[in-house]
């Protein structure tokens, strides 16, 4: 769920229609969310590395991303540094701000 944006793009414009979130896959190591488009199937994404489908699919220009699943490592992952509010622990940073 949080790699959504990180896969269909942050750059579409208002108002249209969001592409398709891809598919998230066991890999030969861990875990992969691969946006649409990459014509992988979830049983080839088990033969290779995450690193190793990360390098192919990034070169191809498909999005992807190795997915998180310690949920104590996400305000450590660079892409999602920015969403956490560091002061002395990491928690969530709202939506919201008060004037």
């Amino acid at each position: 769920m949080l790699l959504r944006p990180l896969l269909r793009g942050l750059d579409e414009a208002p108002g249209t229609q969001p592409a398709e979130a891809g598919l998230v896959a066991p890999t030969a190591d861990g875990l992969i969310a691969v946006g649409a488009g990459a014509g992988t199937t979830p049983a080839e994404l088990a033969t290779a590395p995450t690193a190793a489908w990360l390098g192919r699919l990034h070169a191809a220009g498909i999005p992807a991303r190795a997915v998180v699943t310690d949920i104590a490592a996400l305000p450590q992952d660079p892409a999602l540094s920015p969403y956490f509010t560091h002061d002395g622990c990491a928690r969530p940073t709202p939506p919201w701000s008060f004037s």
